[in-house]
């Protein structure tokens, strides 16, 4: 069982959903230490913000945080009658790496395991698809200020 899913479940017995629950310090704070909480809300305002942002451009949001096996894909959409995983990534704008250059070889390679997957998994062998990354940038208080995405970004790592 995926921590989310034991996540979900804890925050249940509790009343609270898990967002609630996982936002909550005491909650972050006891499975991640100080400042996890914080970390994991940065993290759900920028799929926020990088959702709100790919709608606008004309993708429709299927699913968010879609899991497949032990890992998930933060946004599956349509886009141009393409099936499109978008990775999320984000950074302080203003530092000297963009969010995208952030991905390794294995995240990458993770990434493409888990949109085949999803395929397999709804017999979709045969439709279009690529896998973008949503590049958001975030001001001093860690919040969204700006927002690219790449399409196509996420690579075969076997090309490098």
């Amino acid at each position: 069982m995926s921590l989310w899913r034991r996540i979900a479940r804890w925050a249940a017995a509790v009343g609270a959903t898990a967002r609630e629950w996982w936002s909550s310090s005491a909650a972050a704070e006891s499975w991640l230490g100080s400042g996890g909480g914080e970390r994991h809300r940065t993290g759900w305002r920028a799929e926020d913000y990088a959702a709100a942002n790919l709608t606008r451009l004309g993708y429709h949001i299927l699913g968010r945080n879609v899991e497949v096996g032990p890992d998930e894909i933060d946004i599956v959409a349509e886009h141009d009658r393409t099936l499109v995983f978008v990775e999320v990534r984000s950074r302080r704008d203003g530092s000297p790496i963009r969010p995208s250059s952030t991905l390794t070889r294995e995240k990458r390679r993770r990434i493409l395991y888990c949109g085949r997957a999803y395929m397999r998994a709804r017999r979709l062998g045969d439709v279009r698809h690529r896998f973008d990354i949503a590049e958001v940038y975030l001001n001093a208080d860690g919040r969204p200020c700006r927002f690219e995405v790449i399409e196509a970004g996420v690579t075969d790592p076997a090309d490098d």
